[in-house]
């Protein structure tokens, strides 16, 4: 997928213009209903406006499920239910990398991409098309398998222009786009490596050194999620994104401290279950 340049990034990032209607909703059901047909989206253009407001909107949920994912993991953190940590970790991982496409213009839908046609400021464009009609990757399996060959694919525009502490989240693990779903395929659809993560956990985690005592794949997952997420509120900030997706959160407040103040200062119920 073409992807905008920074300056590019940040000058779309920052035309938020608050629109009402179905641009307030759903990505994936304003894909379906307007842009089936479509192939080019213009800069001035009710389409285009629309969508570039229900792009910025879906980028400010995609942060907040991430980060959402990254501090409710710690509460995973335990022999029983490392499995599930993993699978959480993994899910932060899957909501960071598709914020970060769409900071640079891009959204990667089941069968269709939206990518950068233009990215001349006051005269951008995005051009809406099929998956692998433009040379992109195309793979066996689900669409997950599909989402990561497109992002590591795509993320080699972006690598050389963010800063070198982030680029490591761009690199496919181990030189396998579909590390980080197999391997959550592994411990959550599979048993016997359900519990093999349960008695590695136990025998190799030491909260007192963490996070360096995760074992194995498990701390591959949680560093590949605390760069993409890093990595996507560093750019948000910078690009100046603020729309009102999070309201009904928090009315008036900007995605940055509605995390804050829902996620990292939340502490959960004490809840008693009996076994």
């Amino acid at each position: 997928m073409n992807t905008f340049s920074m300056g590019e990034s940040k000058y779309y990032c920052s035309k938020f213009s608050q629109m009402s209607g179905d641009s307030e909703k759903s990505i994936k059901d304003f894909q379906r209903s307007y842009l089936q047909n479509a192939t080019i989206l213009k800069e001035g253009t009710g389409l285009f406006n629309e969508y570039r407001d229900c792009s910025l909107r879906n980028i400010e949920r995609l942060i907040f499920l991430s980060a959402s994912n990254y501090f409710r993991s710690a509460s995973l953190l335990a022999s029983s239910s490392a499995p599930w940590a993993h699978v959480t970790l993994y899910y932060g991982s899957f909501f960071a990398a598709n914020a970060l496409l769409g900071l640079w213009g891009c959204t990667i839908f089941q069968k269709y991409i939206v990518e950068v046609d233009n990215g001349t400021c006051g005269h951008q464009r995005l051009r809406v098309r099929c998956i692998g009609t433009n040379g992109e990757p195309t793979v066996k399996g689900g669409s997950h398998e599909q989402f990561w060959a497109i992002f590591y694919n795509t993320a080699a525009q972006i690598k050389p222009v963010i800063l070198p502490e982030y680029r490591i989240a761009l690199e496919p693990i181990q030189n396998s786009s579909s590390w980080l779903i197999e391997k959550r395929n592994q411990v959550n659809y599979d048993s016997y490596n359900g519990i093999c993560s349960v008695v590695n956990f136990g025998n190799n985690f030491n909260a007192t050194q963490f996070p360096q005592s995760l074992p194995g794949d498990l701390n591959v997952q949680f560093k590949t999620l605390k760069t993409l997420l890093n990595a996507v509120r560093h750019y948000a900030k910078e690009f100046g994104l603020s729309t009102d997706a999070l309201y009904n959160i928090q009315n008036g407040c900007n995605w940055d401290n509605i995390i804050n103040n829902h996620i990292c200062l939340m502490t959960p119920p004490d809840i008693s279950i009996t076994y």
